[in-house]
């Protein structure tokens, strides 16, 4: 009897042990991230706020490995390393891709905010069209980031000033410069304060926090203190297989991280933000300058009609579905 029990013990005993026992736990997620800026650059700071609060909240059950920037894989590099999945995440730039995605070039000319832009249909517009290039559209990296331009020699008062002058461009730029009569000349951020400084280009074109981190301001004479072209267009994504890996609930969490650290960024750390780079411009030796009312007027329906008869070009079967999901 003895030995029955015995060995009814010894057959059950594994199986309750193995009901009993907690399952493996689940290995860690890595996304490997790239950014096509200096880690310097002080705009890069919703973009680590977003990064920060998904590693925070995912209690590592994911980790975000920010590698660097544009160290680490050249910016205009970074969208095809991302469709082959060399790295699994990057904030990048419309205009370096607009041959495989061209509608996402319309974000610098969104009049909505990111939030909007969900109630509004071009947040899912943008997110179908990327995912037809392997791609998966999460949201604005930075959310606002208006554009300047910056002379070396020449102070302007009217677009026909700009004329016949070389700017260092991007592609971003490249309608509006032409269209006002200026040669766009691609130099990359990198070797941008080197053509100032030699001459190679007359002007420049970007943010106010480019022009004073990269301290382009030190070779630029002036600049012209019209902001155009607000919302950023440094837009997150991430290589599509490596998001559907992700389990629903992570990627829901890095989606509100992501919403929350746009809010942050547009409304409580770049005004403050916008003025000390304002200052730093003028410390670093450029003047701002305004221009009359007339004048400003003329250059800001320049530089948006130029952009959008790009678009048109691009993309001329989605122009009018395009305008009308970002300009209210």
């Amino acid at each position: 009897m003895l030995g029955s029990i015995s060995l009814v013990l010894i057959l059950v005993a594994p199986a309750l042990l193995g009901a009993c026992a907690k399952p493996a736990p689940a290995e860690k997620i890595i996304i490997k991230a790239v950014h096509p800026e200096s880690m310097s650059l002080k705009e890069n700071a919703g973009f680590y706020r977003i990064i920060d609060s998904i590693n925070e909240q995912a209690q590592g059950r994911l980790f975000i490995d920010l590698l660097g920037g544009w160290e680490v894989i050249p910016g205009w590099e970074q969208f095809p390393a991302l469709q082959e999945g060399t790295i699994d995440m990057t904030y990048n730039y419309p205009a370096w891709y607009k041959e495989l995605v061209p509608t996402a070039n319309v974000v610098h000319l969104s009049k909505l905010t990111p939030w909007e832009e969900r109630e509004s249909g071009l947040f899912d517009f943008l997110a179908d069209r990327h995912k037809e290039v392997g791609v998966m559209y999460l949201g604005r990296a930075i959310s606002i980031s208006p554009f300047y331009a910056g002379l070396t020699e020449k102070k302007p008062s009217r677009l026909e000033d700009l004329a016949g002058l070389k700017y260092r461009s991007a592609y971003l730029y490249d309608p509006f410069i032409e269209a006002f009569g200026g040669i766009p000349v691609t130099v990359s951020w990198a070797e941008a304060y080197t053509a100032l400084e030699r001459g190679v280009v007359d002007g420049a074109m970007n943010s106010m926090g480019a022009f004073a981190d990269y301290a382009w301001a030190e070779v630029l004479a002036y600049i012209i203190d019209i902001p155009f072209w607000s919302p950023s267009n440094a837009l997150l994504l991430m290589n599509l297989d490596k998001w559907n890996s992700i389990p629903k609930d992570l990627q829901e969490l890095m989606l509100e991280a992501l919403e929350e650290g746009e809010r942050w960024y547009y409304e409580e750390y770049f005004p403050a933000l916008e003025i000390s780079h304002r200052y730093k411009v003028q410390e670093q030796g450029a003047e701002l300058i305004k221009w009359s009312a007339a004048e400003e007027k003329r250059f800001l329906d320049l530089a948006d009609s130029s952009a959008w008869a790009e678009m048109k070009v691009l993309a001329p079967e989605y122009y009018d579905e395009l305008y009308k999901i970002s300009n209210p």
